[in-house]
C-alpha cells in the first residue's frame, strides 16, 4: 500500500483531518528524535552546557520577572488600583504588607473585595483578609459594623479602618 491510502485509512480510523494527521505525526516523531538523543548522548549535568552568557542573561530574566512581580498594579472588583508594590513578597509567594501610609483611595466593599484589596485596611492583613472572606461566604455584610464579628478586629480597629468601608450589594 502507498503511504496515501495509509494516511487515508489513519484518518477515517481515528476522524481527524490530514492536517491534524501531519501534525501528529511531526510530535510523535519530534518525541522519538529526543527520547533516541537522550538515550544515545553522555549525560551532562543540568544546565552545564550553558555558556557564561547565556547563564547572565537568565539571571537578569529572573531579576526582571521579580521586580515585575514586586511592582505589578492590577485593578480590583470595583474598578480602582491595587498597587501591589506597598506589599513585600516572601520566598514562599505569599504577600506581608508592608508598614506604610497606602491606604484604599475608594470605599472597599467588605462583600465583593478581593483579597489584595482587604489587606489595604488599616490593621488588616493576610490572614484577617481570609477571615473576612470566609465570614462573607456563610453571610454578607449588611453593615461595615459587622466586620466586628471578625476575630481579631475590635472597636479599635474598626475606628481606623470605617471610612475606608461600604456594603454597597453586588453589581
Amino acid at each position: 500500500m502507498s503511504i496515501m491510502s495509509n494516511m487515508k485509512n489513519l484518518q477515517t480510523l481515528f476522524g481527524i483531518t490530514k492536517q491534524e494527521l501531519i501534525a501528529v505525526a511531526i510530535i510523535v516523531g519530534g518525541l522519538l528524535c529526543g527520547i533516541a538523543i537522550k538515550m544515545f548522548l553522555p549525560q551532562e549535568s543540568s544546565h552545564s552546557h550553558y555558556s557564561t552568557i547565556e547563564k547572565e542573561i537568565f539571571a537578569i530574566l529572573d531579576s526582571v520577572a521579580s521586580q515585575q512581580q514586586s511592582t505589578y498594579s492590577g485593578v480590583g472588583l470595583q474598578g480602582n488600583a491595587l498597587d501591589t508594590a506597598v506589599y513585600n513578597t516572601t520566598p514562599e509567594g505569599k504577600a506581608e504588607q508592608k508598614k506604610s501610609n497606602s491606604l484604599p483611595t475608594k470605599p472597599i466593599n467588605l462583600n465583593i473585595a478581593t483579597k489584595a484589596e482587604l489587606m489595604m485596611l488599616p490593621g488588616v492583613g493576610e490572614k484577617t483578609a481570609e477571615k473576612i472572606i470566609e465570614y462573607r461566604k456563610s453571610q454578607r455584610f449588611s453593615s461595615p459594623e459587622d466586620i466586628m464579628n471578625i476575630k481579631g478586629i475590635g472597636e479599635k480597629k474598626f475606628e481606623k479602618m470605617k471610612k475606608h468601608l461600604t456594603v454597597e450589594k453586588k453589581r
